[in-house]
């Protein structure tokens, strides 16, 4: 162990010891770009992702805090009331919210299954029923399609 004021003697130390002049002096480059850039480049795209992950932590808190509407409004003009404020939110609850609520077309899939499947055509495979029902559907539509033009 050194006491203070003492120095090692190796040779190898002394010989890579840096003056203030060499700390002046830039880097070396490491594949065309100094070490430096690099680093610069992994803490920008740090702060990227921390100020992104940050700014939705606000916008769910923002949303967490709003007040809860009644039974009776619309949950569209809430959210569409609301566009400025919370963007992503409020085109991704439009995108959900203005589902189709029929079951018109799952009506139609299972009595086009209950026809496909009988007593003769019990060994077919789900994936295979899955195709054939997916196949009719496609054909019985590109039929419909296929007098307009």
């Amino acid at each position: 162990m050194l006491k203070q004021g003492e120095e090692k003697s190796d040779p190898s130390v002394s010989a890579t010891a840096s003056t203030p002049e060499d700390n002046d002096m830039p880097t070396p480059s490491v594949s065309g770009c100094s070490l430096w850039v690099l680093f610069d480049r992994e803490r920008d795209k740090s702060q990227m992702h921390r100020i992104s992950s940050t700014d939705a932590h606000v916008k769910i808190r923002r949303y967490m805090e709003e007040i809860i509407t009644t039974r009776n409004e619309d949950p569209l003009k809430w959210w569409h009331g609301k566009e400025e404020t919370l963007q992503n939110m409020s085109r991704i609850a439009r995108k959900y919210l203005s589902t189709v609520a029929t079951s018109v077309p799952s009506e139609r899939l299972f009595s086009k299954a209950g026809e496909v499947i009988s007593h003769r055509r019990s060994r077919l495979k789900p994936s295979n029923v899955d195709m054939i029902l997916f196949l009719n559907g496609y054909f019985s539509q590109s039929d419909q399609f296929q007098w307009i033009n």
